[in-house]
């Protein structure tokens, strides 16, 4: 999975120098999200990273991609003591 993260990341940072290189207008690029940043997306939504909430990605200020993941905390910090603000396990008071 760091490969994959590893890769995407790499691709995304190297696409608009080489565009420019090569003579391209870098707006142009990719207004759809490449088939490597939906893998990530979808290996996101099954919580292969642990609890991310959201992705998004943009390339010279055009969004690619932008998803977000619902996700329970109420399971992972079960309360011990009585809710309330000062209790730092109380999703309603500390998200």
């Amino acid at each position: 999975m760091l490969r994959l993260l590893a890769l995407v990341l790499l691709a995304a940072s190297t696409a608009p120098d080489r565009a420019v290189a090569q003579g391209r207008k870098t707006d142009t690029l990719g207004a759809v999200p490449s088939p490597l940043l939906t893998a990530l997306a979808d290996s996101m939504a099954r919580g292969d990273f642990g609890y991310v909430d959201a992705i998004h990605v943009q390339r010279n200020g055009v969004p690619l991609l932008s998803r977000t993941f619902p996700r329970s905390y109420v399971g992972v910090y079960p309360m011990k003591t009585p809710p309330g603000p000062y209790n730092y396990q109380d999703p309603n008071w500390h998200p």
